[in-house]
């Protein structure tokens, strides 16, 4: 019996001397017996650096890290070649030692002539929680590794040693040799012939081809003659005999292993120690032909090849390769990698699989499952033997999505370009990023809408939806986007009283050609590039400035007065704004007219709307303002019915803003009667006024002060409310009956809850209405949408049901549901592309800043760049 001999063999080495001992573990170790020599090493007493190089390099052979590292640590650092030095780095990044692995690893790359090594420290990385692992229950305490299907049934390879006698061990780690099972754990019988008295396997088989390939070891034959492995090739319709062909290409001096055939096109994948490979085992590839006969092995091209070993590749489709490395820059011994094949044929530079794919320990030959989708079957050491795990990974899982930006009048390559990437989902937060010198951004995957803001650009999206595997692939597109020939104008806004610089301004640039708008920054500053185009049609624009806490200012009929690319806004423009305070008069900080009245009524006049609806918007713009609406009247007629009267009125001012959208906590009112007039004009008793009407109509007027928070106004006790009708003089106020309907559903407010009415009229847009939806379920739902070109708002995209609360005060809301499985959720219907950027442009300012316009054309969503033509 072996075991029995190498005994009786130990115990007469230790008769004779150390260096006798040392030279036969030498011997042993060259003959790759690495379990044999680590025997007589540790049999040899004293602290010989050589005995615990060797036993150090056969535990590391054998993948015992532990057994290896604690070896190393005992050979003198300065006696170590790079790639002794490169494997006890190894073994203590797999024991999980990575300050000195680290270190080791530097000091290769410092050495003179050494070799530059990468690191991945994997404690930097978190595993992804959507990639599950399961160890499969036909594994045992021995070895499974590289499963195969075959008829539909799953095999692999196993040392499960219940039928081998200890002469059968395999030499390297002295273990059973590996041979084909099934998943029952035995032996199998459909493949009993081919199994030999060594390693077979791994297994390819092309069912349609009729063949299967088999990797076996080849004994030397003549001491001169080197052990190593081959490729056979067997019909699957003699698989009752063991009659096997070894592949014409495979020669004697170097080792061939890992088949994995490609019947789609017939070509052959293998790894191999060929001398003209680039170091280790690299991947070849090589074309069956009709006949049977095979062409010349080619190295796979690209990056894929390095000097470390590249073994076990696998095809999850015709055009996405997967393989095992041990090169330094994976997470610690063998990690999975994937490159997919772009359009020129090439395959793309190679990507580490995330953990928990791979792990510290040895992870290699990754292949798909044919009865589940998602799931794959990895082989991996990582709980100390070699075994069979399952992997599920959901395909909304994507791999790189790389996109180029073009020029779309030039078509020229859009290389360092900053652009400002938003996502069809709200989980995916926007980003600044700058394409390389190819033009490329890489994209988040996760998001199946990206939309690109760049200066100088029109906004554009593009789609990606997820191809099958898409994991393991990336995928290149291209999007043209279109210039604007613009100016640079620059400019800070600041505070009217402090003069410090205001961050977050809405600053608009309005033309008779439509408007753009952007953000202050730090310090209040921005820039904007504005299109020439449109200001030489007219050469003068308008500016407004928004911020919440702030009255909003216009500034009109700006001129360009500059040649240049840069234009100072501030040196032609006044660029303060005033912050609302307690006490403010809003009418005087807007500088609207005078809400006046007719005599002896009470309702809201023609001019008088025009003037609350900049009061209402302001209101809703700063939820946070409360305001008092005191109403007066003149001094004519009786004392107590002017009082009675400008109750009235300041009742009917309230009504018409909450009509407009502005909540009820915004607003109190007080009728102040003829007691606080704006002139000398007082009437006392039966005493008649000398002034004029003009004069008396000075008086009979409404203000509105800014309140604190918590003051409150005594008043009359009817209270306005947004349901009662408000009267217009003149010209009624436009509702919800209006005509210009589409054919879509309304979604108006009745009491506190969301109900289904009428069709809803186009360009509608609301925000600060007081409407709760008390379920997502309240939001009308676009089962179809009406012919023609839309635009809408996008606010948010979810796979999971929300809370609908998040879109209280904004109406009307629509949801949208996607074949992928997610709801969008979007804002109005607008029959332009202006009215709906102004509605974005409020939307953004009050917290949905990644919310972004789409476009629909004959109810289909489509580019918003692509509508109009």
């Amino acid at each position: 019996m072996k075991s029995s001999y190498l005994i009786i063999l130990v115990v007469f080495l230790m008769a004779c001397g150390s260096s006798a001992r040392l030279k036969y573990a030498e011997k042993l170790y060259n003959e790759k017996s690495f379990a044999e020599a680590a025997k007589v090493c540790e049999s040899i007493k004293g602290e010989d650096a050589q005995k615990y190089r060797i036993l150090a390099l056969s535990n590391f052979n054998m993948l015992k890290m532990d057994k290896a590292a604690e070896a190393f640590a005992k050979v003198p650092e300065e006696t170590m070649s790079a790639d002794e030095k490169l494997m006890y780095c190894e073994a203590l990044k797999q024991m999980g030692n990575l300050t000195e692995s680290v270190r080791l690893a530097q000091l290769v790359s410092a050495e003179a002539g050494g070799r530059e090594v990468l690191y991945q420290n994997p404690l930097v990385k978190e595993a992804k929680t959507e990639i599950k692992v399961n160890v499969e229950e036909f594994n045992s305490l021995d070895d499974e590794m590289t499963p195969f299907y075959y008829v539909g049934d799953i095999y692999y390879m196993s040392n499960h040693a219940t039928n081998y006698s200890p002469s059968s061990k395999f030499k390297w780690h002295d273990k059973p040799f590996l041979q084909i099972s099934d998943s029952s754990g035995s032996y199998s019988n459909s493949f009993a012939a081919i199994n030999s008295a060594m390693h077979d396997g791994p297994v390819t088989i092309a069912e349609d081809a009729g063949i299967m390939v088999i990797n076996r070891n080849v004994a030397a034959k003549g001491k001169k003659a080197p052990a190593h492995l081959s490729l056979f090739e067997k019909r699957t319709s003699t698989l009752k005999d063991n009659k096997v062909t070894e592949l014409s290409f495979c020669d004697k001096q170097s080792s061939y292993a890992h088949p994995f055939f490609n019947s789609k096109t017939n070509i052959l994948f293998f790894s191999s120690n060929k001398p003209d490979g680039r170091g280790g085992m690299d991947l070849y590839s090589v074309v069956r032909n009709d006949d049977g006969t095979y062409g010349e092995p080619q190295a796979v091209a690209g990056n894929i090849n390095t000097s470390d070993d590249e073994v076990y590749p696998t095809l999850v489709t015709d055009s996405i390769l997967v393989f095992a490395s041990d090169r330094a820059s994976g997470f610690g011994g063998l990690d999975l990698y994937s490159c997919y094949m772009n359009r020129d044929g090439a395959w793309s530079e190679p990507k580490l699989l995330d953990l928990p794919l791979n792990s510290t320990r040895d992870d290699f030959y990754l292949i798909n499952s044919l009865d589940t989708k998602g799931k794959y079957f990895i082989t991996t050491n990582r709980d100390g033997n070699d075994n069979i795990y399952s992997v599920f990974i959901d395909n909304s899982l994507f791999g790189d999505w790389e996109v180029q930006l073009t020029n779309e009048t030039s078509g020229e390559i859009l290389r360092g370009l900053e652009v400002r990437t938003q996502y069809d989902l709200t989980s995916v937060t926007s980003e600044n990023i700058v394409t390389d010198d190819s033009g490329l951004i890489k994209a988040k995957a996760e998001g199946g809408t990206l939309n690109i803001v760049a200066p100088g650009y029109k906004q554009a999206q593009i789609t990606y939806e997820a191809p099958a595997h898409a994991y393991f692939r990336s995928v290149r597109q291209t999007l043209a986007i279109s210039p604007i020939t613009s100016l640079d104008v620059n400019g800070i806004v600041k505070d009217l009283e402090s003069g410090e610089g205001i961050e977050g301004v809405t600053v608009y640039f309005n033309t008779s050609a439509g408007h753009d708008s952007l953000t202050s920054g730090s310090g209040g500053a921005f820039t904007q590039g504005l299109d020439l185009k449109a200001l030489s049609e007219n050469s003068l624009f308008d500016i407004e400035l928004r911020k919440q806490g702030y009255a909003p200012k216009k500034i009109s009929s700006v001129k360009i007065q500059s040649n240049n690319s840069q234009f100072d806004l501030n040196s032609i423009c006044d660029l303060t704004m005033k912050k609302i305070s307690v006490g403010d008069d809003l009418g005087a900080l807007l500088a609207i007219q005078p809400i006046y009245f007719e005599s002896a009524k009470w309702d809201v006049t023609v001019q008088g709307a025009t003037e609350l609806d900049k009061i209402a918007e302001i209101l809703i713009n700063n939820p946070d303002i409360k305001i008092e609406c005191g109403s007066h009247t003149d001094c004519r007629g009786n004392k107590n019915a002017n009082a009675t009267l400008s109750s009235k009125r300041a009742n009917s001012t309230v009504k018409y803003l909450l009509n407009k959208g502005v909540t009820q906590a915004q607003l109190k009112y007080k009728g102040y009667g003829e007691e606080v007039p704006v002139n000398g004009c007082i009437c006392e008793g039966a005493k008649q006024t000398t002034c004029t009407e003009d004069e008396l109509a000075l008086n009979r007027r409404t203000e509105f002060k800014v309140l604190q928070k918590n003051e409150s106004v005594v008043d009359t006790p009817d209270v306005a409310t947004s349901s009662d009708s408000t009267k217009v003089s003149g010209n009624p106020i436009p509702t919800s009956s209006s005509t210009n309907n589409t054919s879509t559903t309304e979604v108006r407010v009745e009491g506190q809850s969301i109900v289904l009415s009428a069709p809803l009229e186009a360009d509608r847009f609301n925000y600060g209405v007081d409407i709760q939806y008390p379920s997502s379920e309240a939001i009308t739902k676009n089962n179809s949408l009406p012919a023609g070109k839309l635009y809408m708002i996008q606010v948010g995209a979810f796979r999971e049901q929300i809370d609908a609360e998040i879109f209280n005060g904004i109406e009307p809301i629509y949801a949208e549901r996607t074949k992928a499985g997610f709801t969008r959720y979007c804002v109005g219907m607008f029959t332009t592309y202006a009215k709906a950027e102004a509605a974005l442009a409020v939307l953004q300012k009050r917290g949905f800043v990644d919310s972004f316009i789409v476009g629909y054309k004959e109810g289909t969503r489509v580019p918003v760049q692509t509508i109009e033509k």
